[in-house]
């Protein structure tokens, strides 16, 4: 073979390997990691910044909060409250974390219904909610921010609604059915309600709410509880999870939902639930979490990881 034909044939190999790579580098991939592993963490992006707040690290709850800016972590005041499996969401221009499990003077946890409310510079309390709660979701939706589902200090999982106008809470229409771990999202101008616990089983099904009442949707193709929810390029997308407390394995499936129906796409590089899921700089990540491999090795690796699901 000649030179010229030597030189041909490397350029074609580079070309496929740097085709190659381009695949690698689309598909899941850690952009960072948090200072410390946390699950049950609430996430948020906030004034232009990525908030990773709370959560458990394996043995405690924590008040802390991480910022990221794209490049570097910086903390933030920490919470009045130390807390996880509770959510936060931006509404008026100001960060709410939303009930959730503490520390009672008992050494046991406890579902609180206190709400704190960040404004950029420092905490301070607002209104509690009606139902102490915690595995709950949370999403503002029509100006107004709801919280969804969750399960109570009997362990009762709930089906209640409350809406927050920014003065005062008030009840929604419920839930066609209790549960609680679902994934919460705002999706072509309805409220979703995705997977979670019903019962002592993951589910697979889907409840809308339009503002005046709520349906159902196709199911995804995985029950799932503890996954992520959160909406990119006009596709909504549920991220990882576990299939059930007695399982013990998470997931490292994604699944999209279009509008009509789902389809799976690329999963995650790390299996987790209880993680959070934010849009961040033209991003999908999953952030922290649990990863439980598999039923055969159920104790679960508290993780630190960003993981982009999508760009």
């Amino acid at each position: 073979m000649g030179c010229w034909h030597m030189v041909l044939l490397g350029l074609l190999v580079l070309s496929l390997l740097s085709s190659c790579r381009c695949l690698v580098l689309s598909a899941p991939d850690v952009l960072a990691r948090m200072p410390v592993p946390r699950s049950y963490i609430a996430t948020a992006v906030f004034q232009d910044k990525l908030f990773v707040i709370g959560g458990w690290n394996g043995t405690a709850r924590h008040d802390a909060v991480f910022v990221f800016d794209g490049s570097s972590w910086t903390g933030a005041p920490s919470m009045n409250t130390k807390r996880d499996d509770f959510y936060a969401a931006v509404f008026q221009d100001k960060l709410f974390v939303l009930g959730g499990m503490a520390w009672s003077l008992e050494g046991m946890g406890k579902v609180i219904g206190e709400v704190e409310v960040y404004d950029g510079t420092h905490w301070s309390p607002a209104p509690s909610l009606a139902v102490a709660r915690s595995g709950h979701g949370a999403a503002v939706f029509q100006n107004k921010l709801f919280v969804v589902g969750g399960f109570d200090n009997d362990k009762e999982l709930l089906n209640s609604v409350e809406v927050f106008d920014g003065g005062s809470w008030s009840t929604g229409p419920g839930l066609p059915r209790a549960r609680m771990g679902m994934g919460v999202a705002v999706f072509q101008e309805k409220l979703f309600a995705i997977g979670g616990n019903i019962g002592d089983l993951a589910s697979d099904t889907v409840d809308v709410f339009d503002g005046t009442s709520w349906t159902s949707m196709p199911s995804m193709p995985t029950a799932r509880h503890y996954l992520a929810a959160a909406v990119f390029h006009a596709k909504l997308f549920a991220i990882g999870g576990g299939i059930g407390f007695n399982d013990g394995s998470a997931l490292d499936s994604v699944e999209v939902f279009d509008g009509s129906s789902w389809s799976r796409a690329a999963p995650l590089a790390t299996p987790r639930d209880c993680e959070g899921a934010v849009v961040f700089e033209g991003r999908l990540l999953a952030i922290g979490g649990n990863s439980r491999p598999s039923l055969q090795n159920p104790a679960a690796i508290t993780l630190d990881s960003l993981e982009v699901v999508a760009a």
